[in-house]
């Protein structure tokens, strides 16, 4: 991928540009449509539009330019795929150009069900259609986990690929599927079928899957892996560990044994210091302190350090940080030392005053230190 590429933002992989290689894409599907048409409706005010909103305006601009009847539309749009343009080879925001179709299937497709439902599974390679999918779930949910059902077994990885991602209970910039959240057994189900499968491409997605289900329903996405876990590959290894990564920094019981670590290990946490013990914002300051071990046998630890950033009338937002996994060896005590600094980010706004600092061991607090933030 070309570095002009890479700078690019998101957005303007749906620019003027896309919109007449989308344009072109769509006059294969039928002769009459009118390209300068469409471009003209299509690009008007999308400079201030966010990629979304660009989707959203393009696909409304396709409607006028497609046969009336939703399932002709999407027909002619079926018609026009194994001639796609699917622009230049170093591009990585060419996809984008193929989002706002997905976006026409659904909001012109819904009524349909499992016609329109089965065109995106067909479109899908273009660039992804998980987006889309889920609107058809939630109106019928059981024609649409037939076919969900149906795609695990596709020759294509891509369409394999959209059995779990669109299913996802809390696929990000995506509304959640509530009904997935309350109850996430339709989609195990799906992941089961899927754990094994030869794509990276697919198994990354069932991996994202089983971790939204881990936010709403840990036990359950623990005992899925170690389920699964009881024919162990090392693809299931992996799924596993990734699935239930935000677990371990949440510290949720039953989740170490599954990564290998010692449950409830035997540790004291002393010395702890942080230096300097006043700084300003951006300013490094180490944190310091001894891990001793209490055992008679070897433990392995993941050793994080919580911050509790002080907020607004004296409340307090906690954030696990990362520092190093660890193997103490029965008797051992080992010195660990970390940097750290309040950064300025968009997403945080920082308080003077005091923030605690404690030390996090296989998912235990253990001693506490602070540091006073000065603005």
């Amino acid at each position: 991928m070309g570095g002009h590429h890479q700078r690019r933002a998101m957005k303007d992989g749906l620019d003027r540009v896309a919109i007449r290689r989308l344009a072109g894409n769509l006059s294969r599907a039928q002769a009459e449509f009118d390209v300068e048409g469409f471009v003209n409706s299509a690009t008007k005010g999308l400079e201030e539009l966010e990629l979304k909103e660009r989707v959203a305006k393009v696909a409304r601009a396709m409607e006028p330019f497609l046969p009336e009847q939703p399932q002709e539309a999407i027909a002619a749009i079926l018609s026009a795929v194994p001639n796609w343009d699917r622009g230049p080879e170093g591009d990585n925001l060419r996809g984008f150009a193929s989002w706002p179709v997905f976006a026409f299937v659904e909001t012109r497709g819904l009524k349909l069900g499992e016609y329109a439902l089965r065109a995106l599974g067909q479109l899908t390679h273009l660039f992804s259609a998980e987006f889309s999918v889920r609107p058809f779930v939630e109106k019928n949910t059981e024609v649409s986990m037939a076919v969900v059902d149906e795609w695990t077994s596709h020759k294509s990885e891509h369409v394999r690929r959209l059995a779990s991602e669109g299913i996802r209970p809390r696929l990000p910039w995506a509304s959640k599927l509530a009904l997935f959240v309350e109850d996430p057994a339709p989609v195990i189900a799906i992941l089961d079928k899927l754990v094994d499968d030869d794509s990276i491409y697919v198994r990354r997605s069932v991996a994202n899957n089983l971790s939204d289900i881990a936010s709403d329903h840990p036990a359950l996405a623990i005992a899925t892996c170690k389920r699964w876990l009881q024919t162990p590959t090392a693809h299931r290894r992996w799924i596993a560990k990734r699935a239930t990564r935000n677990l371990i920094k949440t510290g949720h019981p039953g989740v170490w044994e599954l990564h290998g670590f010692t449950d409830s290990p035997k540790v004291g946490v002393v010395d702890l210091r942080a230096a300097p013990e006043r700084v300003t914002m951006d300013q490094k300051f180490s944190i310091h302190f001894e891990v001793q071990s209490r055992a008679s046998v070897e433990q392995r630890l993941v050793v994080d350090y919580v911050v509790h950033h002080a907020k607004a009338a004296g409340k307090t937002s906690a954030k696990v940080f990362k520092l190093c996994e660890l193997v103490l060896k029965a008797g051992q005590a080992v010195q660990l030392e970390k940097q750290h600094a309040f950064r300025t980010i968009t997403t945080r706004r920082y308080y003077p005053g005091s923030h605690q600092i404690e030390v996090q061991i296989n998912g235990e607090r253990h001693a506490r230190t602070q540091v006073d933030l000065v603005m």
